[in-house]
């Protein structure tokens, strides 16, 4: 099981998986996206290094839901976003969901590089 594998702390993983993923999965994307886009901007070695650490923690709480529909929507959508096709046909209902994420991309103003690097972040999660 994941969890073993990415040592996760057995009560964080129970309460991660037992929680609303309608709230939980936006909150792990999340944790994978801004440290990503972090290490994407620092010039600082240890910083890169830091922020690259903290989006890989990300990766292993998004990892315990991997396969879940809202994981796989949400991710679908983030990357639409990050390449700039969020304007082509969704799926229906993921318009909101892109509507959201863009929201949120725009808000912390990630740039072309930030917006690559997270799509590579969470592409295995699509």
């Amino acid at each position: 099981e994941s969890l073993i594998d990415e040592d996760v702390p057995s009560v964080l993983a129970e309460a991660v998986k037992s929680a609303d993923t309608k709230v939980m999965v936006p909150l792990a994307c999340m944790n994978v996206i801004m440290p990503t886009a972090m290490s994407s901007i620092h010039e600082d070695a240890e910083l890169k290094e830091c922020a690259s650490k903290t989006a890989s923690s990300g990766k292993k709480i998004l990892r315990l839901l991997k396969g879940n529909d809202d994981v796989v929507r949400n991710c679908e959508a983030i990357s639409r976003v990050c390449q700039g096709t969020e304007a082509e046909r969704a799926e229906e209902g993921a318009e909101d969901l892109i509507e959201y994420w863009e929201k949120f991309f725009v808000n912390y103003k990630y740039e072309e590089q930030q917006r690559k690097d997270i799509a590579q972040a969470v592409s295995e999660f699509c």
